[in-house]
């Protein structure tokens, strides 16, 4: 089924989008789709704040530091260099602060 979405950021490596049905949260990177539900989202972002790059990196077959991050199916990873894991992360607090932002526009007023 395919989701009717809205963009909640986009940039060169990444895209995230939320389907307005299912709430389900859509995580691009390059080639690789990933899709959360908003409490699995949020724990994947909460996870990645911990996490820090120079004691998690490990050296790649190619010679560079990387991340590798599970995405919750066992056998598919993402793998990461130190600028591409600093702008997931910026990316994920800004999709989380707006996420946020209207959980709060849409609370009836008191």
């Amino acid at each position: 089924m395919n989701c009717n979405t809205k963009i909640l950021i986009e940039s060169d490596l990444f895209y995230i989008a939320q389907c307005h049905q299912c709430k389900k949260i859509s995580l691009q990177y390059k080639n690789i789709l990933v899709k959360f539900l908003p409490k699995y989202f949020y724990g994947f972002c909460n996870a990645l704040e911990r996490i820090e790059f120079k004691t998690m990196s490990v050296l790649s077959p190619q010679g560079k530091r990387q991340i590798v991050l599970n995405t919750g199916h066992h056998d598919i990873q993402f793998t990461f260099t130190d600028c591409e894991f600093d702008e997931l992360r910026d990316v994920l607090q800004q999709v989380k602060i707006m996420l946020d932002a209207e959980k709060l526009l849409q609370q009836p007023q008191a």
